[in-house]
């Protein structure tokens, strides 16, 4: 704009209109709301991010450990005791399951 206004004073001074009567230059900005527009898409992206790491499976509002798109290489795996104190004999209902097992063997042994 400014090149335009300084090739146009020039003009009118070299044809020799004067001041009073050269044509004047103004400005007007004028806002139709391309600002907002290009900023509404980066909104909804970020809207929906958030919705996702809330709602994912291992979300933070849920219990989980938050882990979301970020959790992908971690494992869920439990970690097992080596010394584990209960025996087969400690195991409620283990003599019937013991006498039907023997059925079942002799069943076999002798149809």
């Amino acid at each position: 704009m400014d090149t335009f206004r300084l090739n146009l004073e020039t003009t009118q001074w070299e044809l020799g209109i004067e001041t009073p009567n050269q044509a004047a230059v103004v400005y007007t900005t004028k806002s139709n709301g391309t600002f907002l527009r290009s900023l509404v898409p980066t909104l909804l992206l970020i809207g929906i991010f958030l919705y996702a790491m809330r709602r994912g499976p291992m979300g933070a509002g849920r219990g989980g450990r938050g882990g979301g798109l970020f959790g992908i290489g971690e494992t869920i795996a439990k970690i097992i005791k080596d010394d584990i104190e209960v025996w087969f004999a400690d195991v409620a209902g283990c003599e019937e399951a013991k006498l039907e097992i023997m059925e079942f063997v002799n069943f076999l042994k002798n149809p």
